[in-house]
């Protein structure tokens, strides 16, 4: 008996100067405004709203409504027994602005709003509905001070100065967070454009269903039912062949490079990973590490791991230029 296979196999290529990779890193520096923009979102977070009498509503004024909205054409209603709409915001569609400012309590109105193809509710986008609104009450959003006593409302702080520091102290962590993350890409754009050979096809088509995974796992965190969305599907998934194939170059190369460089992850390091994952999920490191023994993920948690280790390590001895953060 005789019979032809055809199967793919890892591409051969040699890689290119890899060490001293040069990139530019835009400024991230934490300044006071920063600061004082952090303490005025938690104001806003910390306000509270007061009933307003003896007027109608003005801009700025948050109207507190029941609503009953229609679609044209037919569909489910919008039903909402209290809601406050922020009259004059830049965020409420216009039609509420022109027909809710100069309204009294007790007042009803009716009208239409005509939503963007664009909008981000996929429920209301590209439609048109009718609305039906009784205005409830008029408030105003009333700030707390910022002192000693706000910084201990809305936290551990001991006093205003002690709350600033720890705003910093927290812009500092998110901006080394952003600043590794935006280094990697860097790094990563750096080697594929430094290295130019075909990639398998099947691992091309396994990176596009992942990509197309993290699409519909972030619709699922907002909340949006990926089902309910008018995409096509086939289509955004064909959009993300070029970035796929960047992808599987960069995971190949980088894997060649923590070879060439004897890279490799101790039982040290992936204890700690297990600890950490354990730390958020609520189990043991050793109930995650049989877990994901059993189900053959442990292997690839580990060349995640060396992955990461080896961008670290390039990271480490590249050249990089700090340019102002306005720079191209």
């Amino acid at each position: 008996m005789k019979f032809r296979a055809s199967f793919e196999v890892l591409p051969e290529f040699s890689l290119g100067e890899y060490k001293n990779l040069e990139i530019e890193m835009p400024e991230m520096a934490i300044t006071d405004e920063g600061v004082a923009s952090t303490l005025a979102e938690m104001q806003q977070r910390a306000a509270t709203f007061a009933p307003v009498e003896d007027r109608s509503v003005q801009n700025d004024d948050f109207v507190q409504i029941k609503l009953i909205g229609t679609p044209e054409g037919g569909g489910d209603p919008l039903n909402a027994e209290s809601v406050l709409c922020h009259v004059g915001a830049e965020e409420t569609m216009e039609p509420f602005n022109e027909n809710l400012r100069g309204a009294n309590v007790g007042d009803h109105k009716n009208f239409d709003v005509d939503y963007p193809a664009d909008y981000p509710d996929p429920k209301l986008a590209g439609k048109k509905f009718h609305y039906s609104v009784d205005v409830l009450g008029i408030k105003t959003k009333k700030l707390p001070e910022l002192n000693d006593e706000f910084a201990k409302d809305v936290s551990d702080s001991a006093s205003l100065d002690d709350l600033k520091t720890k705003v910093r102290e927290g812009l500092e962590h998110e901006r080394d967070h952003r600043q590794k993350e935006l280094q990697r890409e860097k790094i990563i754009g750096e080697l594929v454009k430094l290295h130019d050979f075909p990639v398998p096809e099947s691992l091309v088509e396994h990176q596009m269903d992942v990509r197309l995974e993290r699409v519909v796992r972030s619709l699922a965190q907002q909340g949006v039912d990926p089902r309910a969305v008018n995409v096509d599907w086939v289509s955004l998934r064909k959009r993300q062949e070029e970035r796929a194939k960047d992808d599987v170059k960069a995971e190949l190369v980088i894997d060649r490079i923590a070879t060439e460089e004897k890279i490799e992850v101790t039982d040290d390091e992936l204890q700690h990973e297990l600890e950490h994952m354990a730390s958020h999920s609520g189990e043991s490191a050793e109930a995650i590490r049989a877990r994901l023994t059993k189900q053959g993920a442990l292997d690839r948690m580990k060349a995640k791991l060396r992955s990461d280790k080896t961008v670290d390590w390039l990271a480490q001895n590249a050249r990089v230029k700090t340019v102002a953060a306005s720079a191209k």
